[in-house]
């Protein structure tokens, strides 16, 4: 027995590896340090040792990270908390670390460009969440802290706008363009062309709520064309609401939402008896000319309205 623990002693035994079977099916590809940024700036960081089924390495975060699916923000002290992989493939693996009680899961992917992204699991019915950017690191320390919520970086490139949403838009566009082509006058008098117009607003509203419901709007594109859908719902409720949606392709990056979100507001205000601000909003008057309903012009300068794509007061 002494000479076998000798024996033991100078020749310990190997450290056991992790189950071959399951390795050989994951990328050596993810080992390393990954962050999921915010405005370039790291607030998680996934340290992956191995990719094999179990503890596969830590994730490093501040003891503060919330938000929305779309921002965050990162407050208090760094900690690590112990990271575990639940599934493994050749392009992507899952991975799940304990926090506040809650699980907290990831699917983390490599696409064919070599990019790496991770995507949010186990949200809400109808939920869609966003692609994140996913950048190698060297140091395992989240350098900062940010109290702001902040965007996070996403690949929007790989998220397709949807086409369903398209066509309702260019359905919605053509029936403007009618309407212009024929003078709002003479489609006023025609009674049936105008309950026509009316039936089919009210179809694209609803087809696009049920697009909302079901998450299936991804991009800032997607927002910024069912703000116009709610612009033409013809109520209150449906002009603030487009409001909303033209803030959210805004925070999404996409930058020609800014008319709109100035024009759904003036319209809503409009609505509820109060005078626009922005000026966006024209009527037509019996002898056809066109002139800007009422306005405050006072509560902002034309360079403030020029942050938002509208033109000064002075153009008509």
């Amino acid at each position: 027995m002494l000479a076998a623990a000798l024996l033991l002693a100078l020749h310990p035994p190997s450290p056991a590896k992790p189950n071959a079977s399951v390795t050989d099916r994951c990328s050596q590809a993810f080992i390393g340090r990954w962050a999921l940024t915010a405005e370039d700036t790291p607030y998680v960081i996934f340290d992956m040792q191995l990719v094999a089924r179990g503890s596969i390495g830590e994730v490093v975060l501040r003891d503060k990270v919330y938000g929305s699916l779309h921002s965050t923000s990162a407050t208090g002290p760094m900690v690590a908390l112990p990271l575990s992989a639940t599934a493994c493939g050749p392009s992507s693996v899952d991975v799940s670390y304990d926090r506040n009680k809650d699980k907290i899961r990831f699917r983390i992917a490599r696409h064919p460009d070599g990019r790496l992204s991770a995507e949010m699991l186990d949200l809400p019915p109808g939920v869609s969440a966003p692609i994140l950017r996913l950048v190698p690191v060297g140091p395992k320390i989240v350098p900062a802290e940010f109290s702001e919520v902040r965007q996070r970086d996403e690949i929007g490139s790989n998220v397709a706008s949807n086409e369903e949403m398209a066509r309702i838009f260019n359905d919605d566009q053509a029936t403007r363009e009618e309407l212009s082509r024929r003078g709002r006058k003479t489609s006023r008098q025609d009674k049936a062309s105008m309950e026509r117009w009316r039936n089919s607003d009210a179809k694209r509203l609803s087809q696009t709520r049920q697009l909302i419901r079901e998450g299936k709007l991804r991009t800032g594109l997607d927002y910024w064309r069912a703000a116009f859908i709610f612009q033409h719902g013809g109520t209150p409720s449906n002009y603030l609401y487009a409001h909303h949606l033209a803030n959210v392709a805004l925070k999404l990056g996409y930058r020609d939402a800014a008319w709109i979100a100035a024009a759904t507001l003036d319209r809503y205000l409009l609505s509820i008896g109060q005078p626009q601000i922005y000026g966006t909003q024209f009527e037509t008057d019996e002898a056809g000319q066109r002139k800007r309903q009422s306005l405050k012009p006072d509560f902002m300068n034309d360079e403030d309205r020029a942050v938002l794509d509208v033109p000064p007061l002075s153009a008509k």
